[in-house]
């Protein structure tokens, strides 16, 4: 299922895909610079959370519970879009995940105190005024998104869409530290996609911890993943596969699957040598960074990894093309993804079930 544009011929997917002139190397801080064309009402949104963050006035915290590193990062954008519309600067949020016995240099274990831009701007003067308040907002909206603030978004702001919405505070929430920049442009070139990361269809399998989703074999998902990828390469006339897993056996078994059907034109299969680097936080970040501006994505969407990447996709070129080989229905910023017409079983499960 594609996700974000509509059947048209493919003149126009192309179209909409296509780099615009000037923006073909590699950007590390999305939410700055990731070259989306915004509205005079979908700029005033975009500023208005950074101004959100600076104002200190009243102050509210937020708890993310039991998050990983990027279900972390969904978790703080859900709790920054409600502060936002609480008229609230949002504190960080994000969990001491990080030994710091591992992280000499990040003490605090914190992603915004070694990774990632603080959320909030406040100095302690401010922090000493300031009103206090706590959301209570849970880890993502709803199964089907229901309390997404939709009402209060188009009331303040004049704005509409839910990926438009959530993509701006995902890219906030992503504002990357020196440190993860520098991993940004290390990845990028280590890719070959240094010039032009629009010149690849990103994709993306994961280990088998996701119980909705079905990973047949020892390659998972990865080989028909990369299979649908190449197809969208074809079709828009890219030269790379930027391929991101965590599972080093689905590397071997995509080579295989790719030589083997070796019909229509070469695509080069780029990927990163896995456990080359020890600052392994800066540079996963970095890859999500340079993942999000390929011209599309091929990926299952219970993958937060995924959604994160398809989110910031929409700071770079909206809409975003986005492929799922399980044909699940996205709803940004909720947890579950939802079959047509089985709403409590996701797509895949379906799929297995019959």
């Amino acid at each position: 299922m594609m996700v974000g544009l509509p059947r048209r011929a493919l003149a126009l997917i192309a179209a909409v895909v296509s780099v615009p002139a000037g923006a073909s190397s590699v950007v590390a801080d999305l939410f700055r610079d990731g070259g989306v064309e915004r509205s005079a009402t979908w700029q005033r949104f975009h500023d208005a959370i950074a101004s959100n963050q600076a104002a200190c006035e009243t102050v509210c915290v937020c708890n993310v519970e039991g998050a990983q590193l990027v279900s972390s990062i969904h978790g703080e954008a859900t709790c920054l879009l409600e502060a936002l519309v609480r008229n609230c600067t949002l504190l960080d949020t994000s969990a001491d995940f990080l030994r710091s016995d591992q992280w000499p240099d990040c003490p605090s274990g914190r992603l915004h105190d070694c990774f990632l831009e603080p959320l909030a701007s406040c100095d302690a003067p401010a922090l000493a005024r300031a009103a206090r308040t706590r959301i209570t907002a849970t880890q993502y909206y709803g199964l089907l998104g229901e309390r997404f603030p939709d009402a209060a978004l188009a009331a303040r702001f004049g704005v509409r869409g839910r990926l438009r919405a959530f993509a701006e505070v995902v890219g906030y929430v992503m504002r990357p530290r020196p440190r993860v920049s520098a991993a940004v442009d290390r990845v990028a070139a280590a890719l070959g996609l240094a010039d032009d990361p629009r010149d690849a269809v990103t994709a993306h399998s994961r280990q088998t911890d996701k119980r909705e989703t079905y990973h047949g074999g020892a390659g998972g998902d990865g080989p028909a993943t990369a299979l649908l990828a190449r197809h969208q390469a074809w079709t828009l006339g890219l030269g790379a596969i930027h391929f991101m897993t965590d599972a080093p056996e689905h590397v071997a078994a995509i080579r295989g699957d790719l030589a083997r059907e070796s019909r229509g034109p070469s695509v080069r299969l780029a990927v990163l040598d896995a456990g080359r680097s020890e600052d392994w936080v800066s540079e996963f970040l970095g890859e999500c960074i340079v993942a999000a501006q390929g011209a599309a994505l091929v990926a299952p969407l219970t993958s937060n990894v995924a959604r994160v990447i398809a989110e910031l996709m929409a700071l770079v070129a909206f809409p975003p093309l986005v492929d799922d080989l399980y044909h699940e229905a996205w709803v940004p910023g909720a947890e579950h993804l939802v079959a047509p017409g089985r709403p409590h079983v996701t797509a895949a499960a379906a799929w297995r079930l019959g």
